[in-house]
């Protein structure tokens, strides 16, 4: 989930700075804008233990923006590759404090590997307890997620793969609710769609999971289990996390 962030961040970040420096941007020509924006966004996502980079970016501040590459390395090089990522979104809606991306989309995406683990990633401490999500100073809505070919290397869960994405998200106020439909494309096939709802008010949660795999499916090779069998789960569930419900089916 962490790297989901990540990858997000990424591409709709090349919208969000606008609201914060649109004057200033606005006077530029276009290649300092592009420039400007390719180090702002690779300046605040970055860390010693993250490099990431974006390269030929088109439309920088209109409303369809698109980047060639971007790449996500460690100190053993590049991890993540996203090709011909599309960003179409509402550019005022942001000084009404919206992310309003109508269609986010890329050719594909390839997670070669896992990244290095390090000592110095910002993760919680062990001991913080509770769910929450992540918190922005602008409410982020994404209509339309489309990644058609997503390829996992042999390492990443011991089982090389193609899948398809596709889905929505927003994120409003601690409130989120995303949808995403999942179509692995290579071997056996299979299936796995996520509807989930965060309340955050009451910190509720309304989810439902369903996964549907044949034999030696990517859930059996993540999982390790004997034989590789057919897998089908279904998870659903309603109510405060504190005291949530689930029903299990598998």
């Amino acid at each position: 989930m962490r790297r989901f962030w990540i990858i997000l961040l990424a591409v709709c970040g090349l919208a969000a700075p606008v609201a914060l420096v649109a004057q200033d941007v606005l006077t530029m020509s276009e290649d300092q804008q592009k420039d400007w924006l390719t180090s702002f966004v690779q300046d605040r996502l970055s860390t010693p233990e993250r490099q990431i980079r974006i390269s030929n970016i088109d439309g920088a501040l209109g409303s369809d923006v698109s980047v060639r590459h971007i790449t996500i390395s460690d100190e053993q090089g590049v991890w993540l590759r996203v090709t011909n990522a599309r960003l179409n979104w509402n550019q005022a809606a942001l000084f009404t404090g919206r992310l309003d991306v109508r269609s986010l989309t890329a050719d594909s995406i390839e997670y070669l590997r896992n990244a290095v683990p390090s000592d110095q990633m910002d993760l919680p401490p062990a001991e913080a307890g509770g769910f929450s999500v992540p918190q922005f100073p602008v409410a982020i809505s994404l209509e339309q997620l489309s990644v058609p070919k997503v390829s996992f290397g042999e390492g990443v869960f011991g089982l090389g793969s193609e899948v398809s994405v596709a889905g929505s998200f927003a994120l409003d106020g601690g409130n989120l609710t995303t949808k995403v439909d999942i179509v692995r494309l290579d071997g056996p096939g299979g299936t796995l769609n996520l509807d989930l709802a965060y309340t955050n008010a009451d910190s509720s949660v309304d989810l439902a999971l369903s996964l549907v795999e044949p034999e030696n499916g990517v859930m059996a090779n993540l999982l390790s289990i004997e034989n590789k069998p057919a897998v089908t789960l279904n998870l659903t569930g309603k109510g405060p996390i504190a005291d949530l419900r689930t029903e299990l089916e598998l």
